[in-house]
């Protein structure tokens, strides 16, 4: 099974003090030996490393590009994906919900992916399934 990785998930498996980090270091350590296909956008990398940055550093926002490019699939968001991120997000009521967000709901319903790791409640309220592991 296909998974989409979320900033959030990333964010939480790379920052002790984030209070998702013990279940994203879990889940995604799962995961990982069901050997399950992990992938996420270019979009989701771009905020990962912007949230990176500027929370911690420069170097650990360059590791886990390097790493990420390595290990997982990416799918970059072409003008397809950002017009259709783009309607879901000019259409949407939820004033916190974003575009980047959007444009993962893009990427997932075209390589029809009903599963994410994420933190991210606009997930589940898009109708996708959020993975958990207990």
């Amino acid at each position: 099974m296909k998974i989409f990785v979320d900033t959030s998930a990333f964010y939480a498996a790379l920052t002790s003090e984030d209070s998702f980090h013990d279940k994203a270091k879990k889940i995604l350590s799962v995961l990982q030996k069901k050997e399950s296909a992990l992938l996420t956008s270019n979009y989701v990398l771009l905020e990962c490393v912007s949230l990176l940055q500027k929370r911690q550093n420069a170097v650990t926002a360059k590791s886990f590009f390097s790493d990420a490019l390595k290990n997982l699939e990416v799918i970059w968001i072409d003008e397809t994906l950002q017009k259709h991120a783009t309607t879901l997000w000019l259409e949407s009521k939820d004033r916190h919900l974003s575009l980047v967000d959007c444009t993962s709901f893009a990427v997932m319903l075209r390589n029809k992916l009903t599963h994410a790791i994420t933190f991210d409640a606009h997930f589940s309220k898009n109708g996708f399934v959020i993975v958990s592991v207990d």
